[in-house]
C-alpha cells in the first residue's frame, strides 16, 4: 500500500473514530489477531457517502471528510484485515501503545461502520478480554485496552462496545 493510499485511508478512518468516540477502546494487537493483512479497501466502495450531516468521498486519489481533517505521521501504522465478511481497519498512532479498530461491511448501497465506544461504567464487562486501563496525565481514564481471541469477535461485535453508523452512498 502506498503512503498516499495509507494517508487517505487514515484520514477517513480517524475522522470517523474521533467524531464518535467516548473513552477509547484499544487492542493490544492488530485485529483479528493472526489474520493476514489485505492490500486495501475494495474499489467498489469508492464514491460519495453521507454520514449524518457530513459528506465523505472515497476515490482513487483521496478519502476526505468535508467536516474534519486530521494529521497523519509516517510513524503511525495502518493495517487492514478481513474476517468473515468484515474489514478490520487497525490504526496505531505513534503516541499510543495500543491499536484502534474500526469494522466496515457493505450492505447494499451503504457501508456500515462499527466504532468502539465505551463508558467507564461498562468496563467491568471487558474483564474476560484481558482488560487493562491506560490513564491520561491528569489521572483520568484514556482507554481500556483488551486482547481478545479470534473466537471472541462474535461476542464483541454483538456487544454494546461498538456503535454502528451507516455511510449512505450518494448516487
Amino acid at each position: 500500500m502506498t503512503f498516499n493510499r495509507v494517508f487517505q485511508t487514515w484520514l477517513f478512518l480517524t475522522t470517523l473514530f474521533f467524531v464518535f468516540s467516548c473513552i477509547d477502546l484499544g487492542f493490544e494487537y492488530a485485529q483479528p489477531y493472526g489474520r493476514n493483512n489485505v492490500s486495501g479497501i475494495p474499489d467498489k466502495w469508492k464514491g460519495t457517502y453521507i454520514l449524518e450531516e457530513d459528506t465523505i468521498v472515497i476515490s482513487d486519489n483521496f478519502i476526505n471528510s468535508l467536516k474534519d481533517s486530521l494529521a497523519f505521521s509516517d510513524k503511525d501504522s495502518l493495517l487492514i484485515r478481513k474476517y468473515k465478511g468484515w474489514y478490520y481497519l487497525n490504526i496505531k498512532k505513534s503516541t499510543r501503545s495500543y491499536w484502534t479498530v474500526l469494522c466496515l461491511r457493505e450492505r447494499g448501497q451503504s457501508l456500515w461502520v462499527l466504532t468502539p465506544e465505551i463508558e467507564s461504567e461498562d468496563s467491568i464487562e471487558l474483564k474476560p478480554f484481558g482488560m487493562r486501563i491506560e490513564n491520561n496525565n491528569d489521572g483520568s481514564i484514556q482507554s481500556f485496552v483488551i486482547d481478545p481471541k479470534i473466537t471472541d469477535w462474535k461476542k464483541l461485535l454483538k456487544s454494546n462496545f461498538f456503535s454502528s453508523y451507516e455511510l449512505r452512498r450518494v448516487k
